[in-house]
């Protein structure tokens, strides 16, 4: 299973949250800016992520947006 909380924009999953730990995924769109960051895996099987460091606002409001432009809505699963 995924992490422990899912943070949604526009109905696009842009952030996860693991061990009180918000990760990104490794997305080109953002490689340029997340150079500096830590890399680990939010959960067991997961793909690397970069850590988003959420103590500059700024940043993480600009790295969030780069993301949910190029995140698909899900799609709702039929049961």
């Amino acid at each position: 299973m995924f992490g422990e909380f899912t943070v949604y924009l526009n109905d696009k999953p842009v952030i996860i949250v693991c061990d009180n730990i918000p990760f990104v995924k490794k997305l080109d769109c953002i490689q340029s800016f997340m150079k500096d960051a830590k890399i680990g895996f939010p959960y067991k099987g997961a793909k690397e992520h970069f850590a988003l460091d959420i103590d500059n606002s700024d940043f993480c409001k600009m790295i969030v947006c780069e993301i949910e432009k190029v995140t698909p809505i899900p799609k709702k699963k039929s049961k």
